[in-house]
């Protein structure tokens, strides 16, 4: 899905251009968020541990995602690193400079055409959520493996792709990272009075411990676009969060 081609100058849908030394991602504010460079230190929404600003925010200015997201109508096999993923690619560098960044591209293309037609509730493209939790994961200093899997998170779950494909196509310790989170996103959590048993079922469940690492991060990201779900699911979200994932 990440065709090769020339780098160009971006096509607003006004008509305009920008050069692609320029590109720019949505940064939430209606403004555009700088170039990523990997020189500044930014507060990433509050993350604080990011080298650039939070690129991947769910609200309604997401059009220059979308616009490039569209772009990628070819197979998912590729070698050109996609401008979407770039953001999470610079931040992963910071820590490991050296990483193979391919994989990442894999998968990234693989989430893109599974998750594709797909949304949030803000109306953004659905992969901009695992976009955002392997952005988190690379600021943490993350491995390459654990990025991979984020990028994945959600496919055995929300679509039909298959773990026997994944593994097929990333291997058997990926499969486990994004299997684990698969069941942990199975749990039902309960109220404060049963919050310790489930924090105890949860850690169990998850045999490698980023899994859990995964699975915060997610969730961090869905906390933080809290904002376009009913206030109700707002309020069992952050109790949700409170109580047994503190």
């Amino acid at each position: 899905m990440g065709e090769e081609r020339p780098v160009s100058d971006d096509v607003a849908p006004d008509g305009t251009t920008t050069p692609a030394s320029q590109t720019v991602l949505p940064n939430g504010s209606g403004d555009p968020a700088p170039p990523v460079t990997g020189q500044e230190h930014a507060a990433g929404d509050g993350n604080g541990t990011s080298a650039t600003q939070f690129p991947f925010s769910t609200t309604p200015t997401g059009r220059r995602v979308r616009a490039r997201l569209a772009r990628f109508n070819t197979p998912w096999q590729t070698t050109q690193l996609s401008e979407v993923l770039s953001p999470v690619v610079a931040e992963h560098k910071l820590s490991h400079p050296k990483a193979d960044v391919q994989p990442l591209q894999r998968a990234f293309d693989v989430a893109s055409r599974w998750h594709a037609g797909q949304f949030r509730k803000s109306g953004d493209p659905y992969i901009t959520h695992p976009l955002a939790v392997a952005w988190i994961l690379a600021g943490l200093g993350m491995d390459t493996t654990t990025l991979v899997a984020a990028l994945l998170h959600d496919t055995i779950e929300d679509t039909d792709y298959t773990l026997t494909q994944m593994r097929e196509d990333f291997g058997e310790e990926v499969t486990l990272l994004v299997d684990g989170v698969t069941k942990l996103d199975a749990v039902k959590l309960g109220d404060a009075a049963k919050a310790a048993t489930i924090r105890k079922m949860v850690v169990a469940m998850a045999k490698d411990p980023r899994v859990l690492v995964i699975k915060l991060a997610d969730r961090l990201h869905n906390m933080r676009t809290l904002t376009f779900l009913p206030r109700p699911k707002q309020e069992q979200k952050a109790k949700e969060v409170l109580e047994i994932l503190a």
